[in-house]
């Protein structure tokens, strides 16, 4: 059953998506997790589920029989639907989780919103892993009070675990996913380098895996980005491909990374990011 406080959770996002209001919507939300989607390609960050609930003009409606209360800090796991303003049943619309935990004032507040309890499961075990993120919120509206909850090097790691899983699989719509698209389709690492496509069709055909040296990353600011040298892993022969080393540059896109290119060069990796800052200043 769905408890008092869980409701009126879900009144406080109703009303200020009837009201077309942001501010109160973002309030609450974690804030990193309502401008960073911590979920990855199921989830979705809490601007995000703001800008399209207000543009498709729907609310969200709790299902009374889908609350599953997590081990550890008090979490909840809760089904709910995405109802149209105009449609008065829950027949046919589209249906989504929400993570909720509680601050030191067991106040209620979003982690994320993601299309399968899996992929919430999967965030709330990282978390759980990081007692200063979950016990963090004492205030959701001040981000000085907030330990990261993911940080980039551990989202980078995630995206090259996500890659390894697609290649092994052979499911290129699943690493395409993680590209941004002109980096799939085209090389834009300069020499030495492969569009995402290129490197997916070898990765496939020789059964290689990425091994990302977390010591040798590269990180940057405005906008975020990690460049992450990988060793090439022969997954058959369990050992590291000699003189075969190459980077990874992973840029934030919407919340999300999402990799920009993979060359042999520094420099033009370095140029590569110094290009992307100067196209998101100017947008």
């Amino acid at each position: 059953m769905i408890s008092s406080g869980i409701q009126s959770l879900f009144k406080a996002l109703s009303t200020a998506l009837k009201n077309n209001n942001e501010e109160s919507f973002k309030h609450l939300w974690h804030t990193e997790s309502y401008t960073r989607n911590l979920v990855g390609p199921d989830g979705m960050s809490g601007d995000a589920v703001f800008t399209q609930a207000v543009n498709g003009s729907f609310t969200l409606i709790p299902e009374v029989n889908d609350v599953e209360e997590l081990e550890g800090p008090d979490a909840y796991i809760i089904g709910c639907y995405l109802k149209p303003n105009e449609v008065s049943s829950t027949d046919n619309v589209d249906y989504r989780y929400i993570l909720v935990g509680k601050d030191k004032t067991q106040q209620l507040f979003l982690w994320a919103m993601g299309e399968t309890k899996e992929a919430l499961l999967g965030l709330w075990s990282r978390l759980s892993q990081n007692a200063a993120a979950t016990h963090s919120v004492e205030n959701v509206t001040n981000p000085e009070n907030i330990a990261p909850i993911i940080s980039t090097e551990e989202a980078a790691l995630e995206l090259i675990k996500e890659l390894n899983i697609a290649i092994f699989n052979n499911n290129e719509q699943l690493f395409s996913q993680y590209w941004l698209p002109r980096a799939y389709h085209f090389n834009l690492s300069a020499d030495g380098g492969l569009s995402g496509r290129e490197f997916y069709t070898q990765a496939v055909s020789q059964q290689w895996q990425l091994k990302g040296l977390l010591e040798y990353a590269s990180l940057y600011d405005h906008p975020e980005a990690i460049l992450i040298p990988c060793q090439l892993w022969l997954k058959m022969l369990d050992i590291p491909k000699n003189n075969d080393e190459r980077m990874l540059l992973l840029v934030n896109s919407n919340g999300s990374l999402k990799a920009l290119g993979m060359g042999t060069d520094l420099s033009e990796m370095r140029h590569l990011y110094l290009s992307y800052k100067g196209e998101a200043l100017k947008g």
